[in-house]
């Protein structure tokens, strides 16, 4: 393929990141020329680290250190361990102890690739060797681009420990090639959809009216649909995540806080079901405050409906959730508040009385036992 024709192929998109930004390339053939583009980040080139998760191919592994060697750098290769868990300070000691090894030093170049994980522990390294190094980011996932570039997972201290260990840096380069890229593999995609809904209700009508619009052709797995989808979600996220209010930039977590405290008491529900769980309930708690009208819990509804995301069959006790819900809130400050959509383009962190809360976690509580005895 000549350079003209992989240029065409590609879209390439530059996101708006706090204190910077990515410049992000998605399409087949997305990483012909990589190792020369990679060359603007570090000037001449010498070294490279290479941190591979372990879902990434022999092929792929293969065509990142011949894109590198092209690109004149001189490439050290780490491979992760397949945990469930990567997001450890454990696993980032161990790729300290590579970096050091191999001599990277600030004039070299880092490169992950990956899910949304090995974003996690990309962003804590990246900003941590040597005062902070630029990096490039190959996602493997569609959740991988939108969760990697915009907003990478925090690490836990320890493997029992809330995921609170974050920064703020990000991929100055992401690379998201469709050859290798499992774009709709079932809960990974699922859960990047997850991400659309929640983003778009946090960015603004229109945002949300797009992804309503092409949520039948996304479920007909159209290709073209899901990279426009995904690029028009990386893209709002990314710009909440760099706003100057600290209100907006936390919008972001909308859905997450309630995902989290259901992580404190099941195992084995898929991220999309408890992220879409989040959403509905806060929905309704905004409505229960009077503070959002009907239609917007309704609407979404509706899109998490068409988007194939359905509901968790399980059986809680209301002052179980809530127990959980505190105990994550907590855990990252002292006030327990919740991130509530009071309008479309409009979330923000709210104070729910407790009547209210226990009101409609109860009822919560009790439709989801009810959907665990008609499976």
């Amino acid at each position: 393929m000549s350079q003209e024709e992989a240029q065409q192929s590609v879209i390439r998109q530059s996101i708006t990141l706090p204190g910077s930004s990515c410049d992000m390339r998605i399409g087949k053939d997305a990483l012909y020329n990589m190792g020369r583009e990679l060359r603007l980040l570090v000037g001449k080139p010498r070294k490279a680290a290479l941190i591979c998760g372990a879902d990434v191919s022999g092929d792929l592994a293969e065509e990142l250190c011949r894109q590198l060697s092209d690109g004149g750098f001189a490439a050290a290769e780490a491979g992760l361990p397949a945990n469930e868990h990567i997001t450890t300070l454990d696993i980032a000691h161990e790729l300290f102890i590579f970096l050091s090894n191999e001599g990277i030093t600030a004039d070299d170049v880092l490169v992950f690739a990956g899910n949304e994980q090995v974003a996690g522990l990309a962003s804590y390294i990246a900003s941590a060797w040597c005062g902070g190094m630029e990096f490039a980011f190959v996602p493997t996932t569609a959740l991988g681009a939108v969760q990697g570039i915009t907003t990478p997972p925090a690490l836990s201290a320890t493997a029992v420990s809330a995921p609170v260990v974050a920064t703020k840096a990000r991929p100055r380069m992401a690379f998201c090639d469709l050859t290798y890229m499992d774009l709709t593999g079932e809960e990974q995609f699922q859960t990047a959809l997850a991400y659309a809904v929640s983003t778009a209700v946090c960015d603004n009508t229109d945002a949300f009216g797009r992804l309503a619009e092409k949520a039948q052709k996304i479920m007909e797995h159209d290709e073209q649909t899901i990279v426009d989808q995904l690029v028009d979600t990386i893209k709002c996220r990314g710009r909440i995540e760099a706003s100057t209010s600290l209100a907006i930039r936390q919008s972001n977590s909308y859905g997450f806080i309630f995902e989290a405290a259901l992580d404190h008491l099941f195992d084995g529900i898929p991220r999309a079901l408890k992220i879409a769980e989040g959403l509905r309930v806060n929905a309704r708690l905004s409505v229960g405050l009077e503070e959002a009208d009907m239609d917007l819990m309704y609407s979404q509804d509706a899109l998490l409906t068409s988007l194939g995301i359905g509901q968790i069959a399980c059986e809680v006790q209301a002052q179980e959730l809530i127990d959980a819900l505190k105990a994550v809130c907590f855990a990252r400050t002292n006030r327990f508040l919740l991130p509530l959509p009071l309008a479309m383009g409009r979330v923000r962190y709210t104070a729910v009385p407790d009547e209210l809360l226990y009101e409609h976690l109860q009822a919560w509580c009790v439709l989801h036992k009810q959907l665990l005895s008609n499976t």
